[in-house]
């Protein structure tokens, strides 16, 4: 006799929340989207500080030049 299909749903279901198989995968996929993140917020910030320094390096180099 077949089972009914909430049954079977049921059975599915506690096996799939049993299942710890994929749960390193899916740390260590968390870990790197936060590095990530990280990164980009970092080179974002970083980026920002560094353009103004050339930008205050070639003025001070076209001021040399000019007198």
């Amino acid at each position: 006799m077949a089972k009914p299909q909430l049954t079977r749903f049921a059975d599915r279901s506690r096996a799939f929340w049993a299942d710890s198989t994929g749960s390193t995968a899916l740390e260590y996929a968390f870990i790197g989207a936060m590095v990530s993140v990280a990164i980009i917020g970092g080179l974002t910030l970083l980026g920002s500080s560094v353009n103004q320094s050339w930008n205050y390096v070639s003025n001070t180099v076209s001021s040399a030049m000019n007198h």
